[in-house]
Parts: C-alpha cells; structure tokens; sequence
C-alpha cells in the first residue's frame, strides 16, 4: 500500500530505495501522521519514514483521543493521515460493550456444516461437535472484532465532519488481508504442525485455516476498498483491482505527482466511470510463501505453487470459477490448462518488477511479535533462523546433498544474502548443472546473477 509495488520475498521492512507513501506527501507539503497498531511496523524498521508525528503501537481497542488530537491541530494545513487498527485480526477478544455475535448461534449456514462433515470422513477428525461449537464462537467474537473496528473509524470519520473537514478530505478505508474462518484445509504448518507435534488428536479447530498467513484463498483476498473524495458520485465497481492501487490513487486525489516506479494505478478514473471494464487491469496478482493467486476479470482464479510450496509440499496449481463456486470447492485445473498458462505469465511478469529484498536475521522483539500474531513458531522459521547463521560452506553442503528440498531451498536463499569468493561461486555453478529442482535452480540462478 505505501510503495504502491508488489512484495515477492517476505521482508520485516521497505527498502530504503523504494518511494514510500508518507515521505511523497511530506515532500509535497503535507503534515503527516502516523497511528499504527502493528507491533512490527516500527520506526526502527523504517516504517516512519515520512511522517511528522509517529504513533506506535496504537493500543488495540484504546481511545481515539490522540488522532483526534492531532487531526484537530492541523485542521488549517494539508494533512496526510494513516490510521492502521488491528482489531479484527488474530487472536480475537472483542470488548464486552461489543460483544454482540460472541455469543450468537446460527454462523453456520447448511453448505458449510456438510463440508464440515464431509472434511472430517476425509481427514478422520474427531470431536466434531465439540469442534464445530468452538468455531462458531470464533467467528462471532470476529464480527465483534470488526464491529470495534467500525466503531473507531465512525468516531474518526465524526469528527471530520463536525470539525467542517468533511468535504474537502479524501478517505480510503482497506484492509490488507481477511481471515481463513475454517473455509479451508490448513497446510501442515504453524497451528496445524504444533497439534500435530503435540500429539493433539485431529480436530476441525486444528486442521482448517482460522486466520491467514500462507493461503491465497478467496476470504484472505477479497477485502473492503471504499473510496470517499470530493467530486466522486456513490457507486459500485465490480471489478478486481490490488492494494497496490491504493498509493496512485491517493495521490491522484490529493494533486500529487505519482512516482514512475510504482506498479499500481490510479482507481479515480475507475471510480469515475464505474461501468468502463476497459479501465481494469486484465488480472490481478497476490503472493504469499507457498502460493500466488490471479485472479482475471471474469472472477477466474489460479491458485499457482510457489516454488517453496512446490518444493515443500508438492503443490500444484488449481483453478476456481469465483462467481459460481465462491468456496472454491470445484477444482477446474484439469481443464482450463490455458488459463494457467495465461496465470504463470501474468504472475511473471508482475513479480520481475516487484521488490524482491530478504530481511536480516529476526531479532527477539520481533520474534515475540511474529509469535503473538500467530505467524512464527513451525519448523520452518527455526530453519531459515539456522541457516542464516550457518557458514558458506555449510550452505554450500545442505545444498549439494540430496533429498529433503525444502532445507536445500532455504540454504539456497540464505546464500543469497552473502559475498561469494570466486572458488564458492564456482562451487555453485557445480551444483547448479546437477540440481533439478526448479525452485532451487532458480534461486541458485539469482545468487550467480549478483
């Protein structure tokens, strides 16, 4: 959202380099503030950069008073403001004012209970009941997550609109990712890997995906984008477009130049003539660890593997039809090879212009953090902490010897990062005529491009 490019390699912070939403307002003019509730998004990491006045971590369901407060202050400049709330978001504990569906039966509709019944034949699940209760009392304390979400965005939205601010501020509300909430099978990874190793017997609660990490199923990528600016008439748009959009587009609606490096476009035009389909991108791409998904404008999605979950669990690429199987519960991937092709260049080309830039090693702050959001703690990050660490000569051996792809992948990656001699890059060269994974072929590719 505030580099307005693609994000292939998972990273802790922007890169220096890439131009970054608030400093482009700032050196327009802007006054600019930031409220973030995210315990990673520090300004050690470089997430204030740009910003007058810096606010982290926002309390989760605290007051409003300081964005008030200084929203009220500057109501006679030009204001940039960034309000990030991490309410509705894992491990939810909605307030007790709020607590209106916590408690609530009926979550459930009938197509949802019958593939609960037929997932536990399929995976041999026990605890059904006792499981299927658990999950509804989840998904009502996330509605009641969302409700305290909305409660602090209405409050903030108010007070524009008392102050006299209303008609001449633009506002874009969008969330970066929306949760599992059981709609689908967890990979063998984070909460399922922990109750499997603990010896838990398999449940419903602990073999389907309840929030978001690594899946790119459709409830984790369809999120709310709702555009409010001066000029702009109500309307509805029907097509598919990214959070890359958001940057171009704010800037557009403030008269600031975009920067030429982004890979989103503006949605003004799009929002000006909603019913003009020609003004969409022909697909839309999003990436995590193990998958990509496209997505093109007649609601065709293609779950392709990444080369880690090709290499890690075998994956291969999937095909739903989104306006008449939303669940995703009917793979077409067996015929509609043509739309694959059609993904794969797609994915390729967005992901050759996308930041690509591996972080350090993961500090103790930070750890806890990624532990208490619920996305560390499986073998895999304990790996990849390893293998940084380990020598080039060390990488070099869990590469060249054969089986388990997933190690090999990760030493590969941390090779990445590091000066070669001139006898290591040949070592390299070495493996690579002999390597036959893709994955790790490519990687190996990138480490001698440097």
């Amino acid at each position: 959202m505030f580099s307005g490019k693609h994000v292939a390699e998972e990273a802790m912070k922007p890169p220096a380099e890439v131009a970054w939403l608030p400093e482009v307002f700032r050196n327009a003019g802007f006054a600019t503030a930031g409220f973030v509730s995210n315990e990673l998004m520090t300004a050690k990491e470089g997430f204030g950069r740009g910003f007058d006045a810096f606010t982290q971590p926002l309390p989760e369901h605290g007051s409003n008073a300081p964005i008030l407060e200084w929203v009220r202050a500057h109501a006679g400049q030009k204001t940039f403001t960034l309000v990030h709330l991490i309410e509705p978001h894992d491990p939810y504990d909605p307030p007790a004012d709020l607590r209106r569906w916590t408690d609530e039966k009926g979550a459930l509709g009938p197509a949802r209970l019958r593939w609960f019944e037929e997932v536990s034949k399929q995976e041999g699940l026990v605890e059904h009941d006792a499981s299927v209760a658990e999950i509804e009392k989840r998904i009502g304390q996330y509605d009641d997550e969302v409700r305290a979400g909305d409660r602090r965005i209405g409050e903030i939205l108010e007070m524009y609109k008392a102050g006299g601010m209303w008609a001449d501020t633009a506002v874009i509300v969008a969330a970066d990712h929306g949760e599992g909430l059981f709609t689908h099978v967890q990979l063998p990874i984070g909460t399922r890997k922990k109750a499997m190793d603990a010896g838990e017997p398999p449940t419903l609660l602990n073999t389907l995906l309840m929030t978001h990490g690594s899946h790119v199923d459709i409830e984790l990528l369809h999120v709310p984008l709702i555009i409010k600016a001066p000029g702009l008439k109500p309307a509805s748009v029907t097509g598919w477009v990214e959070n890359v959009d958001v940057l171009p587009t704010v800037l557009e609606l403030a008269g600031v130049a975009i920067p030429k490096s982004v890979q989103g476009q503006s949605l003004v035009p799009i929002a000006e003539h909603p019913s003009d389909k020609s003004r969409l991108r022909e697909c839309v791409v999003s990436y995590s660890r193990y998958y990509t998904s496209v997505i093109d404008q007649d609601s065709m999605q293609v779950i392709l593997p990444s080369p880690r979950g090709e290499c890690d669990f075998g994956l291969t690429p999937r095909v739903y039809d989104l306006a008449h199987d939303p669940e995703c519960r009917n793979d077409l991937a067996s015929s509609r090879r043509e739309l694959v092709k059609r993904a794969e260049a797609c994915s390729a080309s967005v992901s050759s212009q996308a930041i690509r830039e591996q972080s350090g090693p993961v500090d103790s702050a930070q750890m806890r953090a990624l532990q208490g959001m619920g996305y560390v703690g499986d073998v895999v990050d304990h790996v990849r902490q390893e293998l940084a660490e380990a020598s080039v000569g060390a990488l070099l051996k869990t590469i060249a010897e054969p089986g388990d792809c997933f190690r090999r992948l990760e030493a590969a990656r941390a090779l990445e990062v590091r000066e070669l001699e001139v006898d290591e890059r040949a070592k390299v060269r070495e493996i690579l005529k002999r390597e036959i994974s893709p994955a790790i072929r490519a990687e190996l590719e990138r480490v001698l491009s440097k």
